[in-house]
């Protein structure tokens, strides 16, 4: 009986120990496909002697809806037993990419100063940390933001202005990833990112020259993302 009991302890005590190696321990690279909802939001202030609004100021919002297929890769290390810091590069495309604004004219509904606003690719470099709780690791993420911006103007007497810039930004958010396999895992994430606006000239309007006249275009963005990876 005896050696019954210490065989089954052994056992027991194998299995244990075999289960704990097989636990995930969220460490080593990875790379896979991201698929995002941003929504940018938009805010124009425009100022030109030439606008059809009589103080000279055009200011506008709006916002784009945008499915953003991406990728990531990145390496993820252990800070003691639990912790995690993880530093990745992303890259994602936007779809659609414009938001078309516009200041009208009071007194003639057809005459507008027009402004097209475009998001079309957003690149990060971010760090996350997190803490492993089994096969899940909830964490924290910061870090920078490269956007593909660009400003447009444009009027019913073919004047026109465009400028296509990259900007830079910040980025934080939370989410959480699942290990559901030794080599794959699964994760969601909300992140806001921040970028510095599109600047546009704008030299001469229905013939009025404006040497100060000019559009600024800031933009945040609130993105729910999903990811896979596969661990190397």
């Amino acid at each position: 009986m005896k050696n019954l009991i210490l065989v089954t302890s052994l056992l027991l005590l194998c299995s244990i120990s075999h289960a704990a190696e097989e636990l995930p321990t969220f460490t080593g690279y990875y790379a896979g496909v991201t698929a995002s909802m941003p929504v940018v939001s938009v805010n124009l202030h425009a100022n030109h002697m030439g606008f059809v609004s009589m103080a000279g100021v055009c200011d506008s919002n709006g916002s784009i809806v945008s499915f953003s297929p991406g990728a990531q890769f990145g390496g993820m290390f252990a800070l003691g037993a639990l912790l995690r810091l993880s530093l990745e590069g992303t890259y994602s495309y936007n779809t659609p990419q414009t938001a078309n604004l516009k200041c009208q004219c009071s007194t003639a509904p057809g005459v507008a100063d027009r402004f097209t606003f475009s998001s079309t690719m957003q690149g990060t470099f971010r760090g996350r940390i997190g803490y492993v709780l089994n096969n899940l690791l909830p964490y924290f993420v910061v870090g920078g933001n490269i956007a593909g911006l660009g400003l447009s103007y444009s009027n019913e007497v073919g004047d026109s202005y465009a400028v296509s810039t990259m900007q830079m930004g910040v980025l934080l958010g939370a989410g959480l990833e699942w290990r559901m396999a030794n080599a794959w895992s699964l994760r969601g994430q909300y992140h806001f990112t921040v970028n510095y606006s599109a600047d546009l000239r704008i030299n001469t309007i229905y013939g009025v020259t404006d040497a100060q006249g000019a559009a600024y275009a800031a933009s945040y963005a609130n993105s729910l993302e999903l990811g896979i990876n596969y661990w190397f």
